[in-house]
């Protein structure tokens, strides 16, 4: 189990996670087969200087989901770019402004955001 699974195992233990819909079981899907009811990204927002990076992970709800798969948008890449390794994001402030990521399931489309504040980067004087 990764540290984000473990994380999720026990966040989701005492609340709800971004789950927009039920479910639909279909009998034509096999039994060995778990799909995704939802999707989780573990910061909300974040807040990042111009030329510095963070990073951001997402992961699909059942965690033994069959179809794990995500993937990730950039709104405004002009403000943030984005380097994606699995399912983590990479960010790096440009200029100062807001970004929206969006991580989205290949299994049924679920999505989560995570809200990038880029901040000036400011030296101090003496």
């Amino acid at each position: 189990m990764t540290p984000l699974q473990s994380k999720l195992s026990s966040r989701i233990a005492t609340s709800y996670a971004k789950i927009y819909k039920t479910p639909n079981y279909h009998s034509s899907l096999p039994s060995s087969v778990t799909p995704v009811i939802g999707i989780y990204v573990n910061l909300e927002k974040l807040k990042v200087k111009i030329g510095h990076t963070v990073s951001v992970s997402a992961a699909v709800l059942p965690l033994h989901a069959t179809n794990t798969k995500i993937t990730w948008k950039n709104m405004h890449p002009h403000i943030a770019s984005m380097k994606v390794q699995g399912n983590t994001a990479t960010v790096t402030g440009k200029q100062a402004g807001q970004a929206v990521l969006i991580a989205t399931t290949a299994d049924n489309g679920f999505r989560d955001l995570c809200i990038v504040h880029v901040q000036p980067y400011m030296t101090k004087r003496d």
